[in-house]
């Protein structure tokens, strides 16, 4: 480090990128990103994505428009990946990728119904040594979406506003909906029931 530097840059394309491992115990697991486009960068003990488009494995209808990813020191003993992203599509499939990682709730956002698409930014801290001290902040946000809660629920129509998500917790942001041919609005905030490795 005193005496010189190293430097890696490539432009990639259709690569898959299993960002973060198994977590320990879980069945769960952080869906990879496939057919990745963007830019890697090594540098010095660090690595970068940069620019990243794509596809999450298992959900090929959301499409990852931008995404970042960042280890600052690969030599740590306890190296840090923060990865940032944003990306669009239907929603029914965001919620069954998403299902996996929300702990014993995860079932339930797997089992709702919706059509439409939603945009969506997520931002992510995986400790690679520690993955169940993960955090997670997400977004979803809803453009006249038609959501049905659980089967024997009636679907809320014309859905819009922001769902916010955490790795410990839920919020929603002016969410506003019709029901029954009444329009509502709905807000709140809460714990997750549980998160995954938990």
């Amino acid at each position: 480090p005193k005496h010189g530097a190293s430097r890696i840059a490539a432009k990639v394309a259709d690569v898959s990128y299993a960002y973060a491992p198994p977590m320990p115990g879980s069945t769960a697991h952080w869906p990879a990103l496939t057919g990745l486009s963007g830019e890697l960068v090594f540098e010095r003990a660090g690595m970068v994505v940069r620019n990243a488009r794509g596809r999450i494995a298992g959900a090929q209808g959301i499409e990852v428009t931008r995404a970042e990813a960042q280890i600052a020191d690969m030599s740590h003993h306890a190296p840090l990946l923060k990865v940032d992203a944003q990306g669009r599509g239907p929603l029914g499939e965001l919620l069954r990728a998403g299902g996996p990682l929300a702990g014993e709730v995860g079932g339930t956002l797997a089992e709702m119904r919706a059509t439409g698409n939603a945009d969506y930014k997520l931002r992510l801290e995986l400790p690679l040594e520690a993955m169940d001290k993960t955090k997670v902040q997400a977004s979803i946000v809803l453009a006249d979406n038609e959501l049905q809660l659980a089967a024997s629920a009636p679907a809320l129509t014309q859905a819009r506003g922001t769902l916010n998500f955490t790795e410990s917790g839920f919020s929603l942001a002016g969410v506003q909906a019709r029901l029954l041919g009444g329009a509502m609005r709905i807000g709140g905030s809460g714990p997750l029931l549980g998160r995954p490795g938990a």
